[in-house]
């Protein structure tokens, strides 16, 4: 069995959408309880909340271009 995630449905945390969002943790979670942000749509480990980029894709393009930008270069930082 593969671990394989296809960037298709790779997973975003809270982190990378705080950054693509350019706003903090606690106005990311504010910004989730108005609906401005959707909820998240993937439990991970523990508390973990995570987003499929093609889930990110169909709500704002933009914002998931500056995620899968950012995994991108967290998966390879040079």
């Amino acid at each position: 069995m593969t671990n394989f995630v296809s960037p298709v449905d790779a997973p975003v945390d809270a982190s990378v959408m705080s950054v693509a969002c350019g706003v903090g943790p606690m106005t990311l979670a504010k910004y989730i309880r108005q609906g401005r942000i959707p909820q998240h749509d993937v439990e991970g480990v523990g508390k973990a909340r995570l987003w499929r980029l093609k889930n990110l894709r169909s709500w704002n393009p933009p914002i998931a271009a500056r995620c899968e930008r950012l995994l991108a270069a967290l998966a390879d930082p040079e």
